[in-house]
């Protein structure tokens, strides 16, 4: 189990909600026809054991034994089911865990259970239904909690329940009542100096910490962390107590980062911390405990320059997640190796031990990107920097090879590596594992078609690399320049382009942005006669369209087709064409929640139907029923949607507006599998009124995986929200040019853009540049 600390108030040490259940007694004699009594005892009490001592996938064993050998109504049953469901939260499992508690429910109310226990069940299933993203079945349940505890005039449990309310109240974005909520439970627990209460204490304590620090307030973090520690030193050394003191050290390693005015002070409490609960995890036999304490010294002692007891340490660390198998804490220790090997300059070993560490996080990122107070944290500070690791070294060792067969498997492996990068990405984005079910069983792509290159930036934190595939290979270019620079160029750009009121202001970033992407390409482009380009951005450049970038005499657009992939192997390379296609057309041409009319839909849309056929759903017809029909009804081939849509920073805030609702990406999904009794997949969906958010790369995310998720070959959308008008002669040039014989999608899209570029209202590259084809290109 991996020791980090849940930012944003989140719950982490999970045994100090389940304290008291590990010294309450075991079940009471029962009645007869109770199965077997004392084997529910013996069950529970080796339970109870294995969790102190963190063992908790065989503590789950035996307290599923032990739930067994109770009735359903018994009031002990109810102490297994919690602690049973605390079990499986700490690997993850939040649904198995909230389906354990869920079970028992209908039975609580009349199982002669008193009502602080009650409150203290409904608390621990509404902290679950906030791990699993249901912000506002957490509060309902918390809000039953809270007067059951108030009316049992339990102190304790009452300051348990308002802790988890902080929790339901911080996701929810409402982080002055989320404050509230945690002061008043320290508040009312003054005076109360029981081991429960303390427990208590410390989460409140260590919430509050985490919620300054996400403020920009270290001061204030400070003297919370060192009250919980104080506490912890008087509570028994348990598995617990070592979970808390991770916290504790984690949390003050942040205080020290954001504030150095007394870094000394806490970095000598974080070093504490991670001494006692390496400590306490050797006592108890815990390896999990153990490793992530030695890891975290490891990590102090190396900052100190004594790199030899640092790699010892992280040696442990390595030995002990094996041993206990925790590969969400062996593969952290494995890319620490790497990474001080690497310092070292022993690259071999750095890349055997970054590369084990890639093997052993691949299968488990989904469980670690799995919970939503975390969502997106974890994956920018836990997954992506293992990957960029390995690919950064890998890079290197190529451009060390002579030219050759073993040069090109090095670039390959790099890329490779970066391709399960952006599998993960999206993964994590979508919260859905099976959104890129089908990568494994596309082309590789190891090279390219005539006339068609390949650019693959990977942009790290000193230099972009650009990956180049062309018919003969792949090639490598670097470019000196550095992730914040880059990041500030394409930001500016992007906020000057989809302007026209700035005029040519955005020309400045639209040449360095080519001296720094394409120009190092140029020759290479040039000399295999290159027409297409596909571009499979990385980070802050899915925020830019790169057919606006200027070699200074003309824009990328003019010179080749640009279409964008989320991934290489993300994305069906094949041609099919489009011969006689089915086409469902919809939009929405009137205001909805906020949102502008969009007068030329109509006019978009008949055009669109003069060329291609199809069928149409307009306004008052283009509902969620009806599409889903139509869905069902028909396997199309074309799926045309002109209205209003958004892609926040997650899936949550993705949608596109119908006349009577928002449809989601999960929904689109679902209705354009529905037709689909056979192989084939919807050749090209197109959102012609869509936007992303200004500085907002994850949402640039949702959108280059849009057809992915949607399962279509391709997707035309838009960067921002386009003129009407400008939208409207767009989509019509663009299937105009997509019915010529032998006509790519890259290329009818060029053809579009060219059309509005030769247009004197529309040649500023805010109303063609946005236009993106996504996916497939041929």
């Amino acid at each position: 189990m991996a020791f980090l600390p849940i930012r944003l108030g989140g719950l982490f040490i999970i045994g100090l909600m389940v304290s008291t259940l590990l010294s309450g007694p075991a079940p009471r004699p029962a009645s007869a026809g109770t199965p077997n009594p004392d084997a529910s005892g013996q069950w529970l009490e080796r339970g109870k054991a294995l969790y102190r001592k963190g063992d908790m996938p065989n503590a789950a064993e035996a307290l599923s034994a032990a739930l067994k050998a109770l009735p359903p109504a018994d009031p002990a049953s109810f102490r297994v089911r919690r602690l049973l469901a605390a079990t499986h939260e700490a690997h993850g499992f939040f649904k198995a865990a909230l389906a354990v508690l869920r079970e028992g429910l209908p039975d609580l109310d009349r199982s002669g259970v008193d009502p602080a226990s009650r409150a203290a069940y409904l608390s621990q299933m509404g902290d679950l239904h906030l791990s699993l993203g249901r912000t506002s079945e957490s509060l309902a349940m918390l809000e039953r909690a809270e007067d059951l505890a108030t009316t049992a005039g339990d102190r304790v449990a009452l300051a348990g329940v308002l802790n988890n309310r902080g929790n339901a109240l911080e996701l929810a974005g409402e982080r002055p009542d989320a404050l509230a909520a945690y002061r008043e439970g320290i508040d009312i627990l003054q005076g109360r100096g029981t081991a429960e209460a303390a427990r208590v204490r410390i989460r409140l304590m260590l919430n509050l910490a985490g919620f300054y620090l996400e403020e920009g307030d270290p001061t204030e973090a400070r003297p919370f962390l060192t009250s919980a520690m104080t506490a912890l030193e008087t509570l028994p050394g348990d598995h617990d107590a070592g979970a808390a003191l991770m916290t504790v050290g984690a949390l003050s390693l942040e205080v020290a980062e954001k504030d150095g005015t007394q870094s000394a002070q806490d970095l000598q409490r974080a070093f504490s911390a991670f001494r006692k609960a390496r400590e306490i995890g050797r006592g108890l036999d815990d390896p999990g405990l153990t490793a992530s304490a030695a890891g975290h010294l490891g990590g102090m002692y190396w900052d100190d320059g004594r790199q030899e007891e640092a790699m010892a340490l992280t040696r442990e660390a390595v030995f002990l997640a094996r041993q206990g198998r925790f590969p969400e804490e062996l593969y952290r220790w494995q890319w620490r190796l790497g990474r001080f090997h690497d310092a070292r300059g022993d690259a071999d070993s750095a890349m055997a031990f970054l590369g084990r560490a890639v093997e052993t996080l691949t299968p488990i990122r989904g469980e670690l990107m799995r919970d939503p107070r975390r969502r997106g944290e974890v994956f920018y500070t836990r997954i992506r920097p293992v990957y960029l690791d390995l690919a950064r070294l890998l890079l290197t060792s190529a451009e060390e090879s002579p030219p050759g067969p073993d040069r090109q498997e090095r670039l390959l492996a790099a890329r490779d590596v970066m391709e399960t990068l952006k599998t993960a990405e999206l993964e994590d984005f979508f919260q859905d594992p099976c959104v890129t079910a089908q990568a494994g069983q596309r082309r590789r792509l190891d090279r390219a078609p005539a006339g068609t290159a390949v650019v693959y930036p990977i942009v790290f934190a000193d230099r972009i690399a650009l990956l180049l595939t062309l018919p003969d290979g792949m090639r490598l270019e670097t470019t000196p320049i550095d992730e914040s620079r880059l990041d500030g160029a394409a930001r500016r750009f992007r906020r000057l382009l989809q302007s026209p009121e700035t005029g040519r202001r955005y020309f400045y970033y639209a040449r360095r942005l080519h001296d720094w992407l394409m120009a190092p390409l140029a020759e290479a482009l040039r000399e295999n006669n290159v027409r297409t380009l596909i571009v499979a951005p990385d980070g802050v450049l899915r925020l830019i369209p790169f057919s606006a970038l200027h070699d200074g005499d003309r824009f990328l657009s003019q010179a080749y087709g640009v279409a964008t992939v989320p991934g290489v192997t993300l994305t069906d390379s094949e041609k099919t064409g489009l011969s006689d296609p089915q086409v469902l057309l919809g939009g929405l041409s009137e205001a909805r929640e906020g949102f502008m009319p969009l007068p030329a839909v109509p006019e978009e849309l008949r055009s669109i139907q003069s060329l291609m056929g199809g069928r149409v759903l307009l306004n008052g017809d283009y509902t969620l029923d009806n599409l889903k029909a139509a869905f069902q009804g028909t396997d199309y081939a074309v799926v045309h949607l002109a209205t209003h849509g958004e892609f926040g920073g997650s899936s949550d805030a993705t949608f596109l507006l119908t006349a009577e609702g928002r449809l989601t990406m999960d929904r689109l999904e679902r209705f354009i599998h529905l037709g689909r009794f056979r192989e084939n997949p919807v050749e090209l969906l197109t959102l012609s009124a869509c936007q992303t958010a200004l500085g907002d790369a994850r949402s640039a995310l949702g959108l280059a995986g849009v057809a992915v998720k949607a399962g279509a070959r391709s997707a035309v959308a838009t960067l921002w929200s386009v003129d009407d008008e400008a939208t409207s002669l767009a989509v019509q040039a663009f299937y105009t040019a997509l019915r010529k014989p032998e006509a790519g999608k890259a290329e009818a899209l060029q053809s579009a853009q060219a059309r509005l570029l030769a247009d004197a209202n529309f040649h500023h590259p805010a109303y063609w540049a946005p236009f993106l084809l996504i996916g497939n290109w041929r």
